[in-house]
């Protein structure tokens, strides 16, 4: 019980108003307090983590009285269980071994043989086969549509010839695969068109980066 007449509390004023602003001041100091309280206590608790984590590094029992700490904390839930799985993990990986070739790849066969007067009088017995993965980059062609043009004997009627089949951009001097390898290339590699006008000018292509964008522009209004 306070006795002393100087801790007694000033009188609350009457204004209901200057009593309604004292309320909002006190919450906001409260907010301010707790906020402050728990920052302080998530500091802690981090610290606590480092210093008594399972990677930390052992430390002298005597510094956990600092916080209060008499005994030993345990270690977090699925500790345990993480370290036996990253055990076993790494012994399957230690156990190497050739990774089996895809067998979705088309195979070639390339025949190294001995010359004709080393093999005279020997017999054929079995194969040495070496497989390897090879890569070959994408190859360009022209593609040449070829169109009969018919014209009758006697001059009837104008020549005929069948027509083209549909264009994604007529008159552009590029096919529906090049249009195709230009928007995946941007749109799904996200290789700007800049990148392209060089890896295609490697492979013996060179189109513009400014015909490319044409391209691009093109087959979005055609979709």
């Amino acid at each position: 019980m306070i006795t002393d007449p100087s801790h007694i509390a000033d009188p609350l004023p009457t204004d209901v108003e200057v009593l309604q602003g004292m309320v909002r001041a006190l919450r906001s100091a409260l907010r301010v307090s707790t906020v402050h309280g728990e920052r302080l206590e998530y500091k802690l608790r981090d610290l606590l983590r480092r210093m008594y984590g399972p990677k930390s590094e052992k430390l002298n029992p005597a510094q956990r009285l600092l916080f209060g700490i008499l005994e030993e904390l345990p270690p977090p839930p699925g500790v345990a269980g993480n370290e036996e799985r990253a055990s076993s993990g790494a012994k399957r990986k230690s156990r190497g071994g050739r990774q089996r070739k895809p067998e979705n790849l088309p195979v070639r066969r390339r025949l190294i043989d001995l010359p004709p007067e080393k093999k005279q009088g020997l017999v054929k017995i079995r194969e040495e086969i070496i497989e390897q993965i090879e890569y070959q980059p994408s190859r360009f062609y022209r593609l040449q549509l070829v169109r009969p043009v018919y014209a009758h004997p006697k001059k009837a009627h104008a020549p005929v010839v069948a027509a083209l089949p549909p264009q994604v951009i007529p008159q552009a001097g590029v096919g529906p695969g090049f249009i195709a390898h230009v928007l995946t290339a941007k749109y799904v590699d996200h290789l700007p068109l800049h990148r392209q006008e060089r890896i295609d000018a490697r492979g013996g292509v060179s189109i513009s980066r400014q015909a490319r964008c044409r391209y691009v522009e093109a087959a979005a209004l055609t979709s």
